[in-house]
């Protein structure tokens, strides 16, 4: 089984910042052959204190699944 998620930030320090993601994924027991997740976001600092932060995102996301054939 695989299980990978990695994102890449740019600039996260600015109030307003992009960033982009992909998930890899394989599983035997779900039939799962290979599935992958690719994406492309923006992510916004809505508060931000000394030891407080409050953001959220928006993103648009491609995904492709490819299934173990069962005969």
């Amino acid at each position: 089984d695989i299980f990978s998620r990695n994102f890449v930030y740019f600039n996260q320090t600015k109030k307003l910042y992009p960033f982009a993601y992909t998930f890899l994924t394989s599983n035997f027991r779900r039939k799962i052959d290979f599935r992958y997740f690719a994406g492309l976001g923006l992510g916004i600092h809505l508060w931000r204190k000394k030891n407080h932060l409050l953001k959220t995102a928006l993103s648009g996301v491609y995904e492709q699944s490819n299934f173990t054939v069962v005969n």
